[in-house]
């Protein structure tokens, strides 16, 4: 063994350069990535938002064959809902499960304000477009006559 005076001691840890380097360069990782990470955040809340919508869509006209009867996708206030026509007389069932466009994805949507699908099926009010937009990005939603719903 060894005399303790031949021995080299070198400490154990970091130096306050070395950490320092490794924060600045974490530091400049964070600057470059953050503007980019909100901008993926916008596009995922349009995207998640028009899915919202595709889904609203094929429920209302499930909702209108299962029934047999005229069912309305109403768009007021970034708001989206569901109703049934009776078969008889003006009165409307309003369907749960209403979706908060621009409380749950931040996003304005514009189009139509009513999308009514017969008891086949098939949309009774042509062709419609909507728009779903936040903060530079933008995706729609179109439906045909046939109730054919496609980007």
């Amino acid at each position: 063994m060894m005399p303790n005076h031949f021995r080299r001691e070198t400490p154990a840890g970091f130096t306050l350069v070395e950490l320092l380097i490794v924060v600045l360069v974490i530091g400049m990782v964070t600057l470059f990535a953050f503007p980019r990470a909100g901008a993926v955040l916008d596009h995922v809340q349009v995207r998640g938002a028009r899915t919202a919508i595709v889904n609203k869509l094929n429920a209302t006209r499930i909702a209108a064959r299962s029934s047999n009867r005229v069912a309305v996708l109403r768009l007021a206030g970034n708001s989206l809902w569901l109703e049934l026509n009776a078969m008889t007389g003006t009165s409307k069932t309003v369907l749960p499960g209403g979706v908060g466009l621009n409380s749950s994805y931040g996003v304005t949507v514009s189009g139509p304000d009513s999308v009514k699908f017969d008891p086949r099926g098939l949309s009774q009010s042509g062709t419609q477009t909507y728009l779903v937009s936040r903060n530079g990005w933008s995706d729609s939603v179109t439906i045909n006559g046939y109730g054919r719903i496609t980007r």
